[in-house]
Order: structure tokens, then sequence, then C-alpha cells
């Protein structure tokens, strides 16, 4: 049995069914995990959901793209037809694929073979139990009575960094904002939100949040995506960038769990 995780899709559906084929996707022996950012940006997002929903217990972490897709599916966001959804949106099965989105995690640990997924950070203050105590919270409410609660507070940018006395939305959108959007951050969890650059690019007193990560994080193998400036190259052991850039043209990327080969697909133009 083998484990796959694979990148940021972003709708790109004819890359990821040419992945799997060329990982050899066996789905009576393996499994699939994916990083977040299953759709937009790419022509086929309906297709993408409807296939990663078809698989057999697949591992699945959400994006912020994943997240925008709920806001605007449950009309909390305006729609304003500047992203590649709308196939999802009019489709009869779109309640249905909702559904099953907000039923998936934040943050995903495999206990056995020591290894995270998560979409975009972690931060740095939070010690492993604290991230997954925190994670769990806010996939709560994604799945329960106060999804629609969520909705209507999650977006913004603030507060950017991270306080016992926060407000409880204030709370969640912190962690929101650190599980999908993180790049570059302070050493004390202070959020920079708006570098989207590589990791020479910080600001004075910002690191890439790995390279702060807390130790409890640094014990395991951590996967992400979000961040295709880094082009696949992470500077610190143990830690993998899976965003390949499928949606800018370059890559889709996925790792091997248990041999830790890298396979590749080039992009096609859309």
């Amino acid at each position: 049995m083998s484990t796959y995780i694979i990148g940021d899709i972003q709708g790109c559906y004819a890359e990821l069914r040419e992945l799997i084929r060329k990982i050899g996707y066996n789905p009576d022996h393996d499994r699939l995990g994916f990083a977040g950012d299953l759709v937009n940006r790419g022509p086929n997002s309906l297709e993408v959901l409807r296939y990663i929903k078809s698989l057999d217990d697949p591992i699945v972490v959400l994006g912020n793209h994943d997240l925008y897709l709920l806001g605007i599916g449950y009309g909390v966001l305006e729609n304003r037809h500047t992203h590649t959804m709308q196939s999802i949106l009019d489709a009869q099965d779109k309640y249905e694929l909702l559904t099953w989105l907000r039923q998936q995690k934040l943050v995903y640990h495999d206990k056995t073979d020591q290894f995270i997924i998560v979409h975009a950070g972690l931060p740095p203050q939070w010690s492993l139990q604290e991230v997954f105590t925190y994670a769990k919270e806010v996939e709560g409410l994604l799945a329960g009575s106060k999804f629609q609660s969520l909705m209507n507070n999650m977006m913004g940018n603030n507060p950017l960094s991270w306080y016992k006395n926060l407000r409880r939305w204030q709370q969640v959108r912190y962690t929101i904002n650190s599980f999908t959007r993180l790049r570059f951050c302070t050493p004390d969890g202070k959020l920079d939100l708006w570098n989207k650059g590589p990791a020479d690019t910080a600001d004075a007193g910002y690191y890439p949040w790995y390279m702060v990560a807390h130790p409890t994080i640094a014990q395991n193998r951590v996967f992400f995506g979000h961040w295709a400036a880094l082009e696949g190259e992470v500077e610190r052991q143990g830690f993998d960038c899976l965003d390949t850039g499928c949606a800018w043209g370059k890559e889709l990327t996925a790792v091997c769990i248990e041999t830790g080969e890298h396979i590749s697909v080039p992009a096609r133009k859309f």
C-alpha cells in the first residue's frame, strides 16, 4: 500500500488524471491525499470535485479557494464571476458537493507514519496539540449548525497576531488564515498575508513559516501547498511544498509518503 499526496490542483482535472495514471494508483491498495485548493483558476473544477468525492476515503485538507467556493456557493460572498467555478454553482449536485467539502479537514495528522498535511502553514507559537485543538474547532463549525455564522465571519485579514483575549470569531479568522493563507510570519506568529514571493523576499523580522515552526511540528514530516513561488524547493528538511504551479502553466506534483519520490506532470494550456 502506498499513500500519495497531491499538491494544488485548482481545477486542472486533465493533469490530475494524468498524474494519477503516472503514479500507478491502485484503488484496491493505495490512498490519495490532497493538500487543498482543489478548485478555481483551472477549467474543470466541477470534474475535480466529483472525482475526488468518488474516491474511497481520500485525505483532503481545505485551501483558501475551497473556502471561497463555500462562501459563494451558500450566498454569503458575492459571486463576482472572477473565478472559474461557475460549473459547480450551476450543477445539479452542487449542494451534495458543497456538503462533502464542508466535512473535510483543515489539518491532517497521520500518527503512524508521522506526517502532517496543511494547505498553507502552521503558526510557530502553536504546538501540535494546539494546532489540532484550533483546527477541530473550525472543522466543527464548518460541518455543523453554525456554518452560516462561520461564513459570515471568516473573511478578512485581521487579526494578524494571536492573543488569548481575542474574541471567538477573531480566533477563528486567525486560525483559518494561518492554515489556508500563511507564507511568512514572525517567530511569535504575526502573519504577513500579502507577500507571495519566494522565500528570500521576506520583510525584516519575518520568515517562511516552516523556518520558525514549533518543535513539536518539526518532529513530523509536513506537506503543504499554496506557495507556487517556492517552485517545490524548501530549505528545511522535513518540510515539503507540493504546490508546483499547475494553474500557472508549470506542473502538478505528487509525493509518495513511503518512498519520498516526487512525481510530476506538465500543465496543459487553457
